[in-house]
């Protein structure tokens, strides 16, 4: 089985959609993607009939021979795209998830996002996964070379007209024009945690995340 793995809020979809359009050669049809978009599609998934997969779990929970591309990303971004794409989730609610795995009344209880653990265990587990079998990327370096080193691992042909084809702009009108009821990507910006978060708020997630953020190179300031 291949994987496409990260924390929620991590990226995974946009490697999943450019994935996609190595396997079928065209932009993404979210309709052809029952895996994500479950009440829009029409019972298939284009994706997991090539034989890949998006998933949440950690390192431990899956195969030890399956093929994996783990995505991380700051994790005081990941705060910041919680409460805005989960409507009934605070920044308060955000930050326990990310720092301490707490489950919180905006999780449904037949999704198992309680299960993954904090963000930095989360991503440590893939860094101590057997590397032949994992490649970690990071959200933030998003691009040409990332997604040719990822079809590589793969076994796939990246055609770098794929960047050009899965914008976040074709996206949101693939998600319009299915009538999506969730939207799964945002603005792309990193860094945005810097003019929103307070400096308390900052500090609470650097206290819990600091050594996989030292290990992934993201900025530890507590400045917003």
């Amino acid at each position: 089985m291949n994987l496409i793995t990260g924390f929620p809020r991590s990226g995974l979809h946009r490697i999943a959609y450019n994935v996609y359009s190595m396997i079928v050669s065209k932009p993404v049809r979210i309709d052809e993607l029952e895996q994500f978009y479950p009440r829009v599609s029409k019972g298939r998934c284009l994706l997991r009939d090539n034989g890949f997969v998006k998933s949440h779990a950690c390192a431990m929970d899956i195969d030890p021979d399956d093929v994996v591309i783990h995505t991380t990303r700051n994790p005081l971004d990941i705060v910041v795209s919680l409460d805005r794409f989960f409507p009934r989730i605070d920044l308060k609610n955000a930050i326990l998830y990310v720092t301490k795995g707490k489950r919180a009344m905006w999780i449904p209880k037949m999704y198992p996002l309680a299960m993954i653990g904090n963000w930095n265990d989360h991503v440590k587990s893939f860094l101590n996964r057997n590397p032949e079998k994992t490649l970690i990327v990071r959200y933030e370096d998003y691009g040409n070379k990332q997604m040719g080193d990822i079809a590589k691992f793969f076994g796939l042909v990246w055609q770098p007209e794929i960047l050009e084809w899965n914008t976040i702009k074709h996206i949101k009108q693939e998600e319009k024009r299915t009538g999506a009821k969730m939207a799964h990507v945002g603005d792309g910006k990193i860094g945005k945690y810097k003019t929103i978060l307070s400096v308390a708020e900052v500090e609470k997630v650097i206290i819990s995340c600091s050594e996989m953020m030292e290990r992934m190179g993201y900025d530890q300031s507590k400045n917003s």
